[in-house]
């Protein structure tokens, strides 16, 4: 009868927030990367080389980083429904300002402040679905949920080919309807959050009595271990060597995801495509990761195993990204290699999260939650920028897609030799204990051996 209760209670409250969150990432995905679609012909309207290009892609990612972490606190301390709010609506407004800018320096001013804006809806969309789902279900969460934003990246590409077109209409540019058409949604979907979205399950009126109580015992039976734990503050969650490592890992792997994730579009444009066939060129990567991802996420829950999960993946990414170098020249095999990144890359992000919202509670998981990802996410200024430098160097993408290769490489490297404790879901059983690469502690209640 428990097991029964468990897999209903789950299953509804997976339909009920999944489906609503992953359109947000959505969403939120189509407003990160619309300007590498929106380049194709912005670059020429304002003037833009590719280095200026990658600077104003990449500041983003500094706006981003700059507001993670404290966005992350006011999210536990203030709840989901308002603070994912709020996010969303900033951020649909400077999205859809994104059609303002002029030159230069405005498009770099207004691509801050949409990362200011934005900074902290992932992880905290992230520690919010834990104060949701126990332990051991939220790898394939993250995964489904991680999902949702390569759904954004298999639509955006037809889609932005398709809104390039109405350049004209109202006496405005494709590039600028671009910009309001895919930010509006997101502050529509923030005013939708304050009425759809409740911040603790005792709060789910759509929830049987039974599943209500099962759920939230279950979820306190997993704070009341965690309470037999020595406390970690915020601030020693943040700086500790643990989290810090998942950081260097984020980051390394965002090599791969933003550097080319924000020039696919005009990689592609070289070989002579028009803005559609572009478009659904870019949408090929991004099914294959949405494969990938809802499997292997779920295999490592199945497995209770995420190290080498991470490294297998990490290593397809890279062979993904040195394959478009030497092959440049032929489309065939540079789309694959743009797969095989989709591959590698995409899984990574939902697998690294689970530990923080495993091994700690409260204020500590969502702090290291954010630091993880505002830290590995400043990679999206570095990757964008270094592509964009060696772009006008050189004259094409070769030597800038073998550089990416070499940055992603070194995350299962990292992964391989520190990333033992990914296995476990406890901070520390003492102190000073830090847990032996490759051993392997089981979640309580994990599913699988």
């Amino acid at each position: 009868m428990t097991e029964e209760i468990e897999r209903t209670t789950l299953k509804r409250v997976m339909w009920r927030l999944i489906p609503f969150m992953g359109a947000c990432f959505m969403i939120n995905w189509l407003d990160r990367t619309n300007v590498a679609f929106a380049a194709l012909t912005m670059n020429k309207d304002l003037g833009l080389t590719a280095t200026t290009f990658g600077a104003g892609a990449g500041i983003f990612f500094w706006g981003f980083v700059l507001f993670e972490v404290p966005s992350n606190l006011a999210l536990a301390k203030l709840g989901g429904r308002v603070w994912i709010a709020r996010i969303m609506i900033t951020w649909g407004l400077f999205a859809a300002a994104m059609a303002l800018v002029q030159g230069e320096y405005s498009f770099y001013a207004v691509r801050f402040l949409l990362g200011a804006a934005e900074g902290g809806f992932y992880p905290g969309s992230v520690y919010f679905f834990s104060q949701w789902v126990p332990r051991s279900y939220r790898g394939r969460v993250y995964g489904w949920f991680g999902a949702c934003g390569s759904v954004a990246s298999v639509i955006s590409g037809p889609l932005a080919g398709y809104i390039l077109q109405m350049n004209g209409v109202l006496g405005m540019t494709g590039w600028q309807w671009l910009f309001i058409l895919e930010g509006l949604p997101a502050a529509i979907l923030g005013i939708a959050c304050i009425f759809y979205l409740q911040d603790r399950p005792s709060q789910a009126n759509w929830l049987t009595d039974e599943q209500r109580a099962w759920l939230v015992g279950a979820l306190s039976a997993e704070k009341a271990e965690d309470a037999g734990q020595p406390r970690v503050t915020v601030l020693k969650a943040m700086s500790d060597p643990r989290v810090l490592t998942l950081a260097v890992c984020y980051f390394f792997f965002g090599f791969g995801l933003y550097g080319v994730g924000l020039w696919l579009p005009l990689v592609i444009k070289e070989f002579g495509f028009t803005n559609v066939q572009i478009g659904y060129l870019s949408a090929l990567p991004a099914i294959c990761g949405i494969c990938w991802m809802s499997f292997r996420s779920w295999h490592s829950d199945r497995k209770n195993e995420r190290r080498w999960h991470l490294v297998v993946t990490g290593l397809i990414g890279t062979c993904g990204l040195m394959l478009v170098a030497w092959q440049s020249w032929n489309i065939y095999l540079v789309m694959l290699g743009f797969c095989m990144t989709s591959l590698g890359i995409y899984v990574t992000f939902p697998i690294m999260l689970t530990w923080p919202t495993a091994a700690l509670s409260g204020s500590a998981a969502a702090a290291a939650t954010a630091v993880i990802t505002s830290l590995g996410t400043s990679n999206g200024y570095f990757g964008a920028q270094m592509i964009g430098i060696f772009r006008d160097m050189t004259g094409d993408f070769r030597l800038a897609m073998l550089l990416t290769a070499c940055g992603v490489a070194i995350a299962p490297l990292v992964v391989a030799i520190f990333g033992g404790y990914l296995n476990s879901t406890r901070y520390s059983q003492s102190k000073n204990t830090v847990p032996v690469p490759g051993s392997k502690v089981a979640a309580p209640g994990a599913v699988g051996p």
